[in-house]
């Protein structure tokens, strides 16, 4: 990822560049400063601050899921607002350094807020080859390699949904101890239902012998006869 997630590490700098726009009756608006071009075109006009924020941590993502989801559905503008409110902590405008507070954030132009979320998720999340690397490593995962140490966290995820379809809150919200029980209950079960299918498949084709000699499973021994 560009920026490495770490909840050990100082908070980061992202600068924010954007135009002013003073209209009548004392209305300002703001143009979010996006490309060189732009840059280069409202030179003369472009004001920029400095953005200090943090990482989220594991147990912050789950809390703003946590509280962001109303029923059973993830309210996304809520997401969005609790995600800014914890991740941005300081602001430097003009060589002062303001510290940022919920009524800060809450007083933001839409707009503005808007974008230096953006802005944040665009440096900290995945980027396409982070995709495709995700997905080169489940295919190796799943079929015995070794992988990345950072993407397991989803392999696992992935096996206790597919075995008891919950949702991913669910499964992010339950503790450490019943999260490891149930994901070796579900690798046990994995491993017993493929040998069991290898197995099958051995005795409808007669463990390479002729195609007419079909072994029946006994439930009593649990073994082919």
């Amino acid at each position: 990822m560009r920026i490495t997630l770490n909840p050990n590490r100082s908070l980061f700098s992202i600068p924010f560049s954007y135009v002013e726009k003073k209209r009548e009756h004392g209305i300002s608006t703001f143009h979010i400063i996006k490309t060189t071009e732009e840059m280069e075109k409202w030179k003369n006009e472009v004001a920029t601050i400095t953005t200090y924020w943090k990482s989220i941590t594991w147990k912050e993502h789950n809390t703003i899921l946590r509280k962001s989801t109303v029923g059973d559905q993830l309210d996304i503008l809520l997401f969005r607002d609790i995600k800014l409110k914890i991740a941005l902590k300081r602001i430097k405008e003009n060589d002062e350094f303001i510290s940022v507070t919920d009524e800060i954030i809450d007083n933001l132009d839409a707009n503005v807020a808007e974008a230096l979320l953006s802005l944040y998720d665009k440096l900290t999340e995945p980027s396409l080859e982070d995709l495709e690397d995700l997905r080169n490593s489940a295919y190796a995962y799943f079929t015995g390699k070794r992988v990345n140490p950072q993407f397991v966290q989803y392999f696992h995820e992935h096996q206790i949904a597919k075995h008891y379809n919950w949702e991913l809150n669910d499964i992010r919200s339950m503790d450490y101890c019943d999260f490891q029980a149930h994901l070796q209950i579900c690798m046990g079960r994995e491993k017993a239902d493929n040998e069991f299918a290898a197995a099958l498949a051995g005795a409808k084709s007669g463990g390479g012998g002729s195609s007419s000699s079909t072994k029946r499973f006994d439930p009593n021994t649990g073994t082919f006869i």
